[in-house]
């Protein structure tokens, strides 16, 4: 059993719920573009809230892969009420169940995962892995200058916590699900990252911060989201596998 497990129904009601999701996926979009036709691998899918936008943007033989079976359950359940053709797998972020070349994958806080440096750099072999040449990687990430406050929760997540780990840094934090849940993340500085991604077989590594788009700035207000602006958790990753 994954120790997220006992996490997957808090989470998939926060992606349903937080705010925060909102300039998230519009960050995810932006960077994975017009992906009609192409074939993608969605790592660390969860219950599948990205996998399921990939297929419905028109991308084909999409496979969504997570270490959590209960959230892969849930993904495949959620298949089972609208079925798009999506194939979900449980594996292991750094030692994937299958070799499938793809044109994109994607890895929405997946390298938060990494608990050291060797998981790190085998996060980003797996996802090499997965891709054919001129292929490209889209990632979500803990941004490397998120601070513990101000509070997130009026986004849909609060009480950040931070340890020193040894080269990053620990971060606990409580999604605002139902019912709420605490999860750990590691923020690891951008210099670890590029050296992964470099020792796996990627280039034309770049960086991509949130931005917040119209509608949600119409729709809440500009001032709604200046803490976030302030202190933004999540940034952009993408590279190409050569």
């Amino acid at each position: 059993m994954s120790r997220y497990d006992e996490y997957a129904e808090s989470y998939d009601s926060y992606k349903e719920s937080a705010t925060l999701v909102i300039p998230e996926r519009a960050l995810f979009e932006r960077l994975t573009g017009d992906v009609e036709g192409l074939s993608a691998v969605d790592l660390a899918c969860g219950t599948g809230y990205y996998t399921r936008d990939l297929r419905r943007r028109g991308a084909v033989d999409v496979v969504g892969v997570d270490l959590s079976r209960r959230m892969i359950e849930i993904a495949r359940a959620r298949e089972d009420a609208e079925e798009l053709g999506i194939e979900y797998l449980v594996g292991d972020g750094t030692a994937l169940p299958h070799t499938r070349a793809a044109d994109l994958v994607t890895a929405v806080y997946l390298f938060p995962y990494a608990t050291n440096a060797a998981d790190l750099a085998g996060m980003f072999v797996s996802a090499r892995a997965c891709l054919h040449p001129g292929g490209r990687l889209v990632a979500l990430t803990v941004d490397s200058e998120f601070k513990p406050s101000p509070d997130l929760a009026e986004y849909g997540w609060t009480d950040a916590r931070f340890a020193d780990d040894g080269g990053h840094s620990r971060i606990t934090i409580r999604f605002l699900g139902d019912p709420p849940a605490d999860l750990v993340n590691h923020q690891w500085p951008r210099t670890a990252y590029q050296r992964a991604a470099r020792e796996a077989g990627f280039a034309r590594l770049a960086w991509h911060p949130l931005e917040i788009p119209p509608g949600a700035i119409a729709g809440y207000g500009e001032a709604y989201w200046r803490t976030l602006l302030d202190n933004p958790f999540i940034t952009g990753l993408t590279a190409v596998a050569v």
